[in-house]
């Protein structure tokens, strides 16, 4: 639970986070680059009230994000690319 940092990368074969990531309530920076087969985020990612960069980067399985996103009042920074779906879903 006191982990501040998490950088998910080139993790080919990750579909899913698990939920229990709403647990890591001291993460302030959560970074997945380069998982195209993670197709969603948890819905309990609003949870991570402590979050305040969120990096989502060349992950092309993920639509859309969770509703629970707008409990991010920390968030300073989402940073999407090469994601294109999102990117439209954001517009």
């Amino acid at each position: 639970t006191s982990l501040t940092e998490l950088s998910l990368l080139s993790c080919k074969g990750i579909k899913t986070l698990p939920e229990s990531i709403q647990h890591l309530t001291c993460l302030r920076h959560l970074k997945i680059n380069g998982c195209p087969e993670l197709v969603a985020l948890p819905e309990r990612l609003g949870d991570l009230t402590s979050l305040v960069y969120l990096m989502l980067r060349d992950c092309d399985g993920i639509k859309s994000l969770p509703e629970s996103i707008q409990q991010l009042t920390r968030l300073q920074l989402l940073e999407i690319n090469g994601c294109p779906e999102l990117v439209q879903w954001c517009k």
